[in-house]
């Protein structure tokens, strides 16, 4: 095929499936969940074997075209698990600092659920994020977005949202991405506990006895 029959191939595929993703119809939605589901039911496994899209297929009963008219990759599909358990435990978060829930201790422990939700799958997310540039924007993406939501729903805060939302996305997936990459010798609660000391303190809140 030529570069321009390739590249038609790959234009048609990106619209469906942008039409996938913005498309409301119950049928769609439902094999979209599925891959999502059996995506995370093959991380869960951890058997050591990489995933691929024939696996993630087989596993939720649909075609490798279906697959792709959802998602571009494993990788585009494990950013859409990853942001939808961020978007959970930050929701969370945000419900339990609204029912006067100390922000340090409600974000420290949210933080740690998302650090040890990477770890137990560190085989598979561990290589996206020190090898993959496109998986870590998209996550930082995910996280910003979250987290921006969180801060929107709080009042007042000291800084602009979306300013402290993508700085505090930007630092916690680089560190997260490092502590991966290289082994560093710290527990994820240890390393929960140090990105939530870096926080801005819209999400931290004052140490016990400071401000």
């Amino acid at each position: 095929m030529s570069a321009l029959g390739r590249a038609g191939g790959e234009l048609k595929q990106d619209e469906l499936r942008s039409r996938m993703v913005d498309n409301g119809d119950p049928r769609v939605m439902r094999t979209r969940r599925r891959l999502v589901d059996a995506y995370r039911a093959l991380l869960d496994e951890n058997d050591g074997r990489r995933i691929t899209v024939t696996s993630v297929a087989a596993r939720a009963g649909v075609t490798r075209s279906s697959f792709y008219a959802h998602f571009t990759g494993t990788g585009d599909l494990a950013v859409t698990a990853l942001g939808e358990f961020i978007e959970t435990v930050i929701a969370f978060a945000r419900d339990a600092v609204r029912e006067g829930g100390s922000k340090r201790e409600v974000n420290e422990h949210a933080t740690l659920e998302m650090v040890r939700f990477i770890d137990r799958r560190r085989d598979e997310y561990g290589e996206l994020l020190a090898h993959d540039a496109d998986f870590l924007r998209a996550f930082e993406e995910a996280f910003a977005r979250s987290a921006l939501r969180s801060l929107l729903a709080r009042a007042p805060v000291l800084g602009d949202p979306e300013v402290t939302a993508r700085y505090a996305a930007a630092g916690t997936v680089s560190v997260i991405s490092w502590w991966l990459r290289e082994n560093i010798e710290l527990t994820p609660e240890a390393l929960a506990h140090e990105l939530i000391l870096a926080f801005p303190i819209d999400f931290s809140g004052p140490l016990d006895g400071v401000g």
